[in-house]
């Protein structure tokens, strides 16, 4: 189930961080345990532990196929099993969480991006993420607090997860700060699942928790930094950055002037537009 050569291969396709060294070394009880409780997002739609259950069944039926019918297929067709068999569970979970959001009410708001309050530097980063997770970038914003362009930034990664992406854009954040002498930061991102980590902590088998870690050491010896999370209509500009990164170089990209895409975004900002979106009660 892990340590076959055959099998091995189907787990090293998946390029996802959750497949990390220490996969193949644990102890196979914890090995199972840990990974079974892990409901991180990973490259494949599915929440890990529904990917890693998946793909157990998945080997132990090619397993029986070999011993049986001497048939059992290549690793890119069982892949592709795999994935098929997360996506309809994603599906499924995506149809109960719509009937969910169906019975509950549901009110519109009005959202923009907000002002950082003067003597402040304000810091949208946001994350994109292509290829199944094999074209990762993050990217960031720095204005002040009237609203102008500083200076942004644009990180090819490798590849990693959506939540560690938008991670990586807040550490990045921190570190650029921290190399410009700002003291006073509010960094925004649109993950609240990123800001949660970083705001609440994470157990130390989290496939995040060395970067969550680093982060919040980082905060510490900051003067002072403000994290919170921010709708995706008010964080287009740090989104289209990080949309820029996924075409760069691999490493980090500084923009001294705004990118001529994110024009449009800046001015609306600025000028206090405001977008509706319906949210839960």
């Amino acid at each position: 189930m892990r340590d076959c050569p055959k099998a091995k291969a189907v787990w090293n396709l998946m390029h996802t961080s959750q497949v990390d060294y220490g996969f193949f070394t644990d102890q196979v009880d914890n090995w199972f345990i840990k990974n079974l409780e892990d409901e991180s997002d990973c490259t494949i739609e599915a929440p890990w532990n529904v990917v890693f259950a998946t793909t157990l069944w998945a080997i132990w039926q090619a397993r029986n196929e070999e011993c049986f019918n001497n048939s059992m297929g290549d690793h890119y067709s069982l892949l592709h099993k795999i994935k098929y068999h997360c996506s309809t569970h994603s599906l499924m979970s995506s149809a109960d969480q719509l009937i969910e959001r169906h019975t509950r009410q549901h009110k519109s708001i009005l959202v923009g991006w907000e002002f950082p309050p003067p003597d402040w530097v304000k810091c949208n980063v946001g994350a994109a993420l292509r290829d199944g997770g094999n074209r990762v970038a993050c990217g960031g914003c720095f204005r002040n607090s009237l609203g102008r362009w500083m200076f942004g930034f644009s990180r090819r990664l490798g590849s990693t997860t959506i939540n560690m992406a938008e991670l990586w854009g807040i550490f990045t954040a921190i570190g650029i700060a921290v190399d410009k002498g700002i003291s006073n930061l509010w960094i925004e991102s649109d993950s609240k699942i990123a800001v949660d980590l970083v705001m609440k902590g994470c157990s130390d088998d989290h496939p995040c928790n060395q970067m969550v870690r680093f982060i919040r050491s980082a905060m510490q010896c900051h003067s002072t930094i403000i994290l919170t999370h921010a709708f995706r209509e008010a964080n287009q500009v740090a989104d289209k950055l990080a949309s820029i990164g996924l075409h760069a170089p691999f490493g980090l990209h500084t923009h001294q002037d705004p990118p001529p895409v994110t024009a449009t975004l800046l001015w609306q900002d600025v000028i206090g537009a405001s977008f509706s979106r319906s949210v839960l009660l």
